[in-house]
């Protein structure tokens, strides 16, 4: 069944997404510290990317992470392409990915959240959820802060889908430290949920 998710009512907790990776630098950083604070997260990765870094997707999945599809290479041309060539590039992502881990993504996010007649018409022949978000911070153009975090984690409510970059990072150093601040403020209030 075709889904567009943006908020989940009901849900206990909210969902901490990241996009645009793996990154050989970030992605393990974070995989440390969501490890340190017992937190899962979820992961829409580009398939080129995570080709070159198979480990790190494995990793994310034995700790319980959640990995979507983002595409094959974040490219916005294909969106405006035949429909028989959006679908073989959301195909080639997904068959990457199901490779890499040895299990088939549970959805796909759409690079800079494009959202096409022919794109929604692939992913409902492909039955496969198209997965947005409700909060974002714009993180690949301004460092995400420790600031911002704590700014952000008292206007969340349970069953947001928050959007921050472990690829294409404007600070990573700062965003590192960001999520902790976010984690361990949200933590007093709610859970955190992974998309299945």
């Amino acid at each position: 069944m075709f889904q567009w998710v943006r908020q989940l009512p009901g849900s206990p907790g909210i969902f901490l997404t990241f996009d645009d990776g793996p990154d050989p630098d970030v992605t393990p950083r974070l995989l440390d510290l969501f490890d340190e604070l017992a937190v899962r997260a979820t992961f829409f990765v580009i398939g080129e990317k995570a080709a070159r870094h198979g480990p790190i997707l494995r990793r994310m999945l034995a700790a319980g992470h959640a990995v979507g599809d983002h595409s094959w290479d974040h490219t916005y041309c294909r969106f405006f392409q035949a429909r028989s060539r959006l679908e073989a590039w959301i195909r080639r992502s997904q068959q990457q990915l199901e490779d890499l881990t040895g299990r088939p993504c549970f959805g796909f996010r759409s690079p800079a959240g494009v959202t096409t007649p022919p794109l929604i018409q692939t992913l409902r022949m492909l039955d496969l959820p198209l997965v947005h978000w409700n909060r974002r911070y714009f993180d690949t153009r301004f460092a995400f802060t420790p600031a911002k975090a704590r700014g952000a984690a008292e206007r969340l409510h349970a069953g947001d889908v928050v959007l921050l970059h472990d690829g294409n990072s404007r600070a990573p150093g700062q965003l590192i430290e960001a999520v902790r601040v976010l984690v361990q403020q949200w933590a007093r209030c709610g859970s955190f949920e992974v998309f299945h």
